[in-house]
């Protein structure tokens, strides 16, 4: 989705494309989208607030580079 232009969230596809351009591979970045959405889930169920893409902020990917 990300790809084709889909995606709604700006900061998500923006990060997305930036991982792939690095060449991340494919089930890496897959678990690493995962990841970021439970995060942004759990931030929103721990704020008791609606979710804002403008200031839920971008997080470095946690996984090591290079493994």
């Amino acid at each position: 989705m990300a790809t084709k232009g889909k995606l709604k969230s700006k900061q998500l596809t923006k990060w997305i494309l930036k991982k792939q351009k690095e060449k991340m591979p494919w089930g890496k970045l897959v678990c690493a989208v995962a990841a970021k959405l439970l995060r942004i889930v759990r931030a929103v169920l721990i704020s008791n607030k609606p979710y804002n893409s403008k200031i839920a902020g971008v997080a470095k990917c946690s996984l090591p580079k290079g493994s």
